[in-house]
């Protein structure tokens, strides 16, 4: 099949490269995948318990990995994206729903509605009544 052993071993070197590339890509896929299967999870349960421990327990990875893995591919902490769609969907609800401010925080997650409102004043700017009379109008 070869003429030399010098073809031969560039076909293992280019053959075996390719199979690590491969190899990487199907690694990294899953990596995104798992990723994606946290913000599912996250997304569903926006209301729950997401704290770490009960994420890793209900999506079987472990804390530690989940939350390096989701700030290498994310960009951002793992605590850090729940407040995020914590709060995209109490936007959601001050806009679109009949929901009371004390409704919406436990709605999301937040057993205190001050601290969501401090929260949301935080990131947002605003206080949630203040955003909801700011875009209804």
């Amino acid at each position: 099949m070869f003429d030399c052993w010098t073809e031969a071993s560039q076909f293992l070197i280019k053959t075996t490269s390719a199979l690590f590339e491969v190899q990487m890509q199907c690694e990294e896929n899953y990596r995104m995948q798992v990723t994606d299967n946290i913000k599912d999870y996250i997304m569903q349960n926006i209301g729950g318990d997401l704290s770490l421990v009960a994420i890793a327990n209900r999506t079987n990875y472990n804390p530690s990995y989940i939350s390096r893995l989701f700030k290498r591919l994310e960009h951002i902490n793992l605590s850090e994206y729940i407040v995020k769609a914590r709060l995209a969907k109490a936007k959601e609800l001050l806009l679109n729903g009949n929901m009371n401010i004390n409704e919406v925080a436990a709605e999301i997650g937040f057993d205190s509605p001050q601290y969501f409102a401090t929260v949301f004043r935080k990131h947002v700017g605003l206080s949630p009544n203040q955003y909801r009379l700011d875009h209804l109008t």
